[in-house]
């Protein structure tokens, strides 16, 4: 994507909104290149939400596919507790050993290298404007591999604490106000994540793909669809 074509004059800033309640909201946003070591930096220091999002979503597959479970990229190190009868699992547990393996993947990765193009990846933090308590966020990735306007949505959550106030939406929509020539926005999510996946349907996503197993792809088409960019 042509980067001149941004709505982004600086590395950083913020927009301010409301939520569906009427409460006030920030959302911060910055902008990483991909081999920056300011990178490593906002993702450890995003790496508390982030890994109660994910932990979420991962305990809620456990949960539902215990016996498929242990196959799974981040619950194989748990295989342990879903070897012997599901019914006896402390779930209390295997949360609090999918949180540590996340938050160790968050605080310990090196994702600069996670990537040999020059990627730029844009980091959202919704906010309560009144506390400036972070909710959720989300970030998005434009490279010289995707397609003119194509943008993959990669870590994107908000924590259950602040469900029902609407910001997936608003933090999905800020793609477009960030970088208003986006043409189509894709992503992939855990299939046991139905309320998000009803969430994209609702807003125009279809599915496209299922590369991974468990892992659905969703894209959504500025030409086909106008919810996001109101």
């Amino acid at each position: 994507m042509d980067t001149t074509k941004l709505n982004l004059n600086k590395k950083t800033g913020e927009l301010s909104a409301e939520d569906l309640l009427g409460s006030p909201i920030l959302l911060e946003w910055e902008t990483i290149d991909q081999q920056s070591p300011r990178l490593n930096e906002k993702i450890g220091a995003l790496s508390d939400i982030l890994a109660q999002i994910y932990t979420q979503q991962e305990l809620l597959f456990a949960k539902k596919h215990p016996d498929t479970a242990a196959n799974e990229y981040f619950l194989k190190p748990l295989a342990h507790f879903f070897q012997n009868d599901n019914k006896n699992i402390d779930w209390n547990i295997v949360e609090q050993e999918i949180k540590n393996i996340f938050t160790k993947l968050f605080t310990e990765t090196d994702f600069t290298k996670t990537s040999t193009t020059n990627d730029l990846h844009i980091f959202v933090v919704v906010k309560d404007k009144k506390t400036n308590t972070a909710l959720g966020l989300i970030q998005f990735l434009i490279s010289p591999e995707y397609k003119e306007g194509d943008i993959k949505a990669a870590f994107y959550g908000v924590l259950p604490t602040a469900y029902g106030r609407g910001l997936e939406k608003i933090l999905m929509s800020s793609i477009f106000k960030l970088v208003p020539s986006t043409k189509r926005i894709f992503l992939h999510t855990r299939l046991t994540n139905e309320d998000a996946i009803k969430m994209y349907y609702e807003w125009g996503f279809t599915q496209f793909d299922n590369k991974m197993p468990n892992w659905p792809d969703f894209e959504y088409l500025a030409e086909k669809s106008e919810t996001l960019q109101r």
